[in-house]
């Protein structure tokens, strides 16, 4: 059976889907905090996704073939979100590989957090962005936001990527393994990064994402085949 969580701001009269109406940041980038919505809880491996076809675009179990997906290379070895209102935009090219754009992957910014504890899907968190990743899947950036969550006691520890590469060089090492692996169980081939495989700091993660912001408002406003936009 497939599950489906609808995501919606409370006190709201009417149906408002998170994706697009509640704001990545409440404060700017204030202390460096965003708001980010979960999909897959650490240590399972159901491949949740968010669904941008449905109406209010709600977390559903992936389904291919008509068989509800499984991550086949082990659990996943952190939270897994999306911060809202973004988009990358399967036209824009602001990296480029072995002299080839990169297009986005048409989906929302996808966010690493690694806390230790498990975070509960479909609620809303705000974490601090470390650093990103630049993950080429399938020929399509897809970047992931590494980052943890306010009330991890890591939160007050870790300042930027180099904080995490210096206290805890394992765990960044599992994540890019994750990503570079998890599809060769399946039968398919490695992942590769973009700039070198290098993780970038919270500087260059604000800059993705302030684009992939612009991106979601060109896409609010224009529209896109087969996205569900109404607010």
């Amino acid at each position: 059976m497939q599950t489906t969580v609808l995501l919606f701001l409370r006190g709201t009269t009417s149906h408002l889907p998170i994706s697009h109406t509640l704001f990545y940041t409440l404060t700017r980038f204030q202390k460096g905090k965003l708001n980010y919505s979960l999909f897959t809880q650490t240590r399972t491996r159901e491949k949740m996704e968010i669904n941008k076809q449905k109406a209010f675009n709600p977390i559903v179990q992936d389904i291919k073939k008509g068989v509800l997906r499984k991550f086949t290379y082990g659990d996943i070895p952190f939270n897994y979100g999306a911060i809202p209102q973004t988009w990358e935009d399967t036209e824009g090219h602001d990296v480029v590989m072995n002299g080839t754009p990169l297009h986005g992957d048409n989906d929302p910014l996808d966010v690493v957090e690694i806390g230790a504890t498990p975070l509960e899907m479909g609620h809303v968190y705000r974490t601090k962005i470390l650093g990103c990743l630049a993950l080429v899947d399938e020929g399509e950036l897809d970047w992931k936001l590494i980052g943890v969550n306010e009330n991890d006691p890591l939160f007050n520890t870790l300042r930027d990527i180099q904080d995490l590469k210096q206290s805890n060089p394992e765990l960044l090492a599992k994540i890019i393994d994750w990503f570079k692996m998890y599809k060769t169980t399946d039968g398919k081939g490695e992942n590769q990064f973009a700039l070198n495989g290098e993780v970038m700091d919270a500087k260059y993660a604000k800059h993705v994402i302030e684009n992939t912001h612009n991106s979601w408002k060109d896409l609010i406003k224009n529209g896109r085949e087969g996205i569900w936009t109404k607010i």
